[in-house]
């Protein structure tokens, strides 16, 4: 015998969901949203890259604004990228470490590489037509962001992270930016 079901509750006009929203946001307000920011920008960066950077005071707020005028997709990824939330082998305490998947040789699989990586900079910069920032604070939109620098760190976290989730199924993806680097950087035939 089947067992019976019993009818749904009438539905609540999103009350609910108000009422679970507010709950969880009263206890996570964050105090001071620059601070905090600077504080993990210096976790994710590390003590000696992060003392080398030069940083203006309002960089929270500049950054917002440039936020505001480019999709919500763009914002996330510099976001996560701000905030360390790249899946590199050494953040995700993987058993296998690898080395960068763009093919620098020597380099480890880890987020302060992929903010400096010429390949995969290169990449970015030439798909969007824009010139990669030389400067690390630009890069990460830490200092003078504008949205062309966002869309920029936005499509190198979408390079890095694509390749990376796809290679347990399928190789492809990593080969065809290695490819591609090549082919736009060194200006060889892709064979």
């Amino acid at each position: 015998m089947s067992p019976s079901l019993e009818p749904l509750p009438p539905s609540l006009g999103g009350e609910v969901q108000g009422k679970i929203y507010e709950c969880f946001s009263r206890s996570e307000k964050c105090g001071d949203f620059a601070q905090a920011m600077s504080q993990k920008l210096v976790v994710t960066l590390g003590d000696e890259t992060s003392r080398s950077l030069r940083v203006p005071a309002n960089w929270v707020a500049a950054l917002l604004e440039v936020l505001r005028n480019v999709r919500p997709h763009t914002a996330s990824c510099v976001f996560k990228s701000l905030i360390g939330g790249w899946t590199t082998s050494a953040r995700m305490h993987e058993q296998i470490r690898l080395t960068c998947i763009f093919g620098c040789r020597e380099q480890p699989d880890e987020i302060n590489h992929y903010f400096v990586c010429s390949p995969l900079w290169q990449i970015a910069s030439q798909s969007l037509q824009v010139e990669a920032p030389l400067d690390l604070a630009q890069r990460l939109c830490i200092d003078k962001p504008t949205p062309d620098t966002a869309r920029l760190l936005a499509l190198v976290f979408a390079l890095y992270h694509f390749p990376k989730q796809e290679q347990k199924s399928l190789a492809v993806p990593l080969r065809l930016a290695q490819m591609l680097y090549r082919e736009l950087h060194l200006k060889r035939p892709v064979r």
